[in-house]
């Protein structure tokens, strides 16, 4: 395998690099604060836990400086929770705080690019520079980089990665780091420890030739690559971490198979012999798994729209842009065709870019599968480069070329407006489609004006999807260890984030049955207009960023 001159990061590179920085630094990092409008629950749980490391060197459950954090109902891998802490000790804990790390990674990911199609293909300098273009103007580059979750970090982490073995080609003890640096990637989102092994799979069966002449360096990749995967292969394992996996998975039984069954019951009935056969439960969940698989590669929010994808809430933009699909196909139909080992390599991240979300339910949520987001921008560049190199056969080139460039632009252009401008008035309820949620951080300063006139504040948490005692924690900055000392009250089990979010102070967590509570004494309700009898004696209102009402603060008669 060729990897071009011997100076890999020739000088002439710096001024490239450092527009590609300036530029994505200046996406990712405008209104930080500000867009998303909000934060989701995930984001400000880690945050508060990052908080809580900083006070107390322990995550709100008390667990000392933890590998994996239990966060609502679920186990988040480490990284996330401890990006944060340095920007959270310099600036306070605020979105902003939160979300700069992140949005600096995601800003070095396009120079990353830059340098890893350098490597795989040294002979064509263009396809690095219109990779990074692409990755830096990239919808869901930008929406995932101004987050505090960690699907950006994992990009990162998959970059350095590739970058350091595809260098051990020319520097083979390169082959040792990069192996530590896949290891990490295991803490920092659970979709890493089904990549780990598929990768490690594709990558020996393409270069194998590699691995087989530097089989000391291989074995000893491999033993890093275990001592990074056994604990968190016995953490995945734990009945407690497994929840989470059991309530959105296909395979299980109570979620995919009733239909089955009752189709089973049926044949029965009819004494249709071949039912058992049919309705094989390992053929239900092998379609399941597979219908979920190829949703991933539906053009419409790949290319179209993604105001229903989670984390990617923009109208009429999808994570790539539209003028980049015929490009994509293209880079595909061409990859296939050649066939070299690091095309194969490439198309191997598409392949097993869904897999770790094909076993899930609600698909498409292309955060699970974050790897097939990078292997379609690394093929639409591909299929761009070419194009260009083919298109200058003909006079009208130049016209072809600036109409594409003014496509572009106009396109980048349309999904900064909907991003800057109308998402963060569009998707910040918890009752609408968002998960940016700023209906509690507004509602936060009115009731903390109020409470202490109150024996009892009661705020609603009707709505699954939003705890609003978290947002409390986040922005009122409550001390950590009264959370903690909620949490040891649970000896024999750890409790669940329902049972310690159910109230801080005098301010209670739940929903709220107008019939009954009217009748306290001396309560302040915070919840929805729905909740409430017209009689109700409202005293204040918190609204939507576009003007709606959304919550109602009603004092009992």
């Amino acid at each position: 395998m060729s990897l071009g001159k011997k100076n890999l990061f020739p000088k002439k590179d710096l001024s490239i690099i450092i527009v590609l920085l300036v530029i994505s630094l200046a996406l990712r990092l405008y209104q930080l604060g500000n867009v998303p409008n909000g934060l989701t629950v995930d984001e400000a749980d880690m945050g508060y836990n990052s908080y809580s490391i900083i006070k107390t060197k322990a995550d709100v459950y008390g667990k000392h400086l933890p590998l994996f954090f239990q966060s609502l109902d679920d186990y988040k891998a480490a990284f996330g929770i401890y990006v944060p802490i340095p920007a959270i000790l310099i600036f306070g804990l605020s979105e902003f705080s939160i979300r700069l790390i992140p949005a600096i990674l995601g800003s070095i990911t396009p120079i990353l690019i830059y340098f890893l199609l350098q490597l795989l293909y040294p002979k064509n300098r263009t396809l690095a520079l219109i990779a990074a273009i692409l990755a830096m103007f990239a919808p869901w580059n930008i929406q995932i980089s101004r987050a505090n979750l960690p699907y950006i970090e994992l990009i990162f982490f998959y970059l350095i990665f590739s970058l350091l073995f595809f260098s051990s080609f020319k520097k083979p003890k390169l082959l040792l780091l990069s192996g530590v640096f896949l290891g990490l990637t295991l803490y920092v989102y659970y979709a890493a420890i089904i990549y780990l092994p598929l990768i490690f799979l594709f990558l020996f069966l393409i270069y194998r030739e590699h691995f087989l002449k530097n089989i000391k360096l291989t074995l000893a990749a491999f033993l890093v690559l275990l001592i990074f995967f056994i604990p968190a292969i016995n953490h995945y394992q734990t009945a407690s971490s497994r929840s989470r996996l059991n309530a959105i998975s296909v395979l299980t039984p109570d979620i995919t198979l009733p239909t089955s069954i009752k189709e089973i019951e049926q044949d029965q009935e009819n004494n249709f012999q071949l039912s058992t056969i049919f309705h094989n439960r390992r053929l239900i969940y092998f379609s399941a798994m597979l219908d979920n698989y190829f949703d991933y590669f539906n053009p419409d929010y790949l290319f179209v729209n993604s105001k229903n994808i989670r984390y990617f809430y923009i109208n009429n933009v999808g994570l790539f842009y539209l003028i980049e699909l015929p490009f994509f196909i293209y880079g595909f139909y061409l990859l296939i065709k050649r066939r070299s080992q690091n095309d194969l390599f490439v198309i191997s991240l598409l392949l097993i870019g869904p897999i770790p979300a094909m076993i899930t339910l609600g698909s498409p949520f292309p955060h699970r599968g974050i790897l097939l987001l990078l292997s379609i921008q690394l093929i639409t560049a591909v299929g761009i480069s070419l194009f260009l190199q083919n298109l200058k056969k003909f006079s009208y080139s130049s016209q072809v070329k600036w109409g594409l460039v003014a496509i572009y632009s106009v396109s980048v252009y349309f999904f900064l407006h909907q991003y800057f401008v109308h998402s963060p008035r569009e998707f910040t309820s918890e009752n609408d489609n968002g998960a940016w949620f700023s209906t509690v951080r507004d509602a936060i300063p009115k009731v903390n004006s109020l409470a202490d006139q109150y024996q009892k504040v009661v705020f609603t948490w009707s709505q699954g999807k939003l705890v609003p005692a978290v947002y409390f924690l986040f922005y009122n900055q409550i001390n950590p260890q009264i959370m903690q000392k909620e949490t040891a009250k649970w000896v024999n089990e750890t409790p669940s984030y329902r049972q310690i979010y159910d109230q801080i102070a005098n301010i209670e967590f739940r929903p709220i049955n107008w019939e009954e509570d009217q009748k306290l004494k001396n309560a302040l309700f915070i919840g929805y207009p729905e909740e409430f009898d017209q009689g109700a004696r409202v005293i204040d209102k918190t609204y939507l960023p576009n003007g709606g009402k959304h919550f109602l603060l009603v004092e009992s008669r």
